[in-house]
C-alpha cells in the first residue's frame, strides 16, 4: 500500500514541476497572439438610417413580432488605429423577435460595409447581433442596447478583423479592435 502511495505522490509531483516549468512558456506564447497587429477601432452610425427593403414582418397569435428581411443602410464613420475614414454600412436582419410583454427585442443580421461608398470594393462584411430593451410607444425608440459585430475585411481590408461592441443606454458608437493581417 506505501508503494502505490509513494507512486501516485511521485506521478503528483512530477505532473506538477511540469506544469509549473510550462506555465511561464505558455503564458510567453499565449501574451501576444496578435504579434503588436491588434489595434483600437470604433464605428459610428450617422441617423437615421435609410429603410430600401421592410422585409417580411409578421405577428403570432400570442403577440410576439417576427421580422426577417428589414435591411437599413447607414452612413458612418469608422476609425481604425485612430484614422477615420467614410464608410457606408447595410444591414439585413436574418431575425427579429420582439416581445411587446418583455420590452425585448433580438436581432441577428448579415453585414456589409463599404468604404468609402456604397458598392466600393474595400470594405468589411459580417455579422451582427443585437439586444434592444425598452421600447418607448411614444418616442418609438429604445431605451438601452446590447450590440456585437464581427466584421471580416475584403479588398484593401483583407486579412483584417473587426470586433465592435456596445452596451448601455442607446448610442450610436460601437467600440472594439481591429486584428491586422
Amino acid at each position: 500500500m506505501r508503494e502505490v502511495n509513494k507512486k501516485v505522490l511521485g506521478i503528483t509531483v512530477f505532473l506538477m514541476a511540469v506544469a509549473m516549468l510550462a506555465t511561464p512558456i505558455m503564458g510567453t506564447a499565449m501574451a501576444d497572439p496578435t504579434k503588436g497587429q491588434k489595434v483600437t477601432a470604433s464605428v459610428t452610425f450617422i441617423p437615421p438610417p435609410s429603410i430600401p427593403n421592410m422585409g417580411d414582418p409578421w405577428w403570432t397569435e400570442s403577440g410576439v413580432f417576427h421580422g426577417k428581411g428589414r435591411t437599413e443602410a447607414y452612413s458612418a464613420i469608422l476609425v481604425i488605429d485612430g484614422t477615420p475614414c467614410d464608410a457606408f454600412v447595410i444591414m439585413v436582419s436574418q431575425v427579429g423577435t420582439w416581445n411587446p410583454q418583455q420590452e425585448t427585442m433580438i436581432m441577428h443580421s448579415n453585414d456589409i460595409v463599404y468604404i468609402p461608398s456604397e458598392g466600393s470594393s474595400d470594405g468589411f462584411s459580417g455579422m451582427g447581433a443585437m439586444k434592444f430593451y425598452g421600447y418607448s410607444w411614444i418616442t418609438h425608440m429604445w431605451a438601452s442596447q446590447k450590440v456585437r459585430h464581427i466584421w471580416h475585411g475584403f479588398g484593401s481590408f483583407e486579412g483584417q478583423t473587426l470586433m465592435l461592441s456596445y452596451e448601455g443606454p442607446r448610442g450610436p458608437t460601437m467600440t472594439g479592435y481591429c486584428l491586422k493581417g
